[in-house]
């Protein structure tokens, strides 16, 4: 995203944003710091969806990271032999 907010500020112009938009603020370092906020932002709502969606379908994503995807089941031991 911030490739995104880099290519489009030179379009927007420099003294629009930096009067306008960004109180004063170099318009390099505002589109820097939006497109790190706007990215951080997609994240957790992605990260929240995967939280609140795993259990609804069953799915746990394993701590590991091994790639196993099985429902969680805490009844049974699994060892790697059996």
């Amino acid at each position: 995203m911030v490739l995104l907010f880099f290519v489009v500020a030179p379009f927007a112009g420099k003294s629009f944003i930096e009067k306008e938009l960004s109180g004063g603020v170099n318009f390099l370092v505002f589109s820097l710091m939006q497109g790190i906020t706007f990215a951080a932002g997609v994240y957790v709502v992605l990260a929240g969806a995967l939280v609140t969606g795993a259990p609804l379908m069953g799915v746990h994503p394993n701590p590991m990271g091994r790639g196993d995807d099985t429902p969680l089941n805490l009844g049974v031991v699994r060892t790697r032999n059996g």
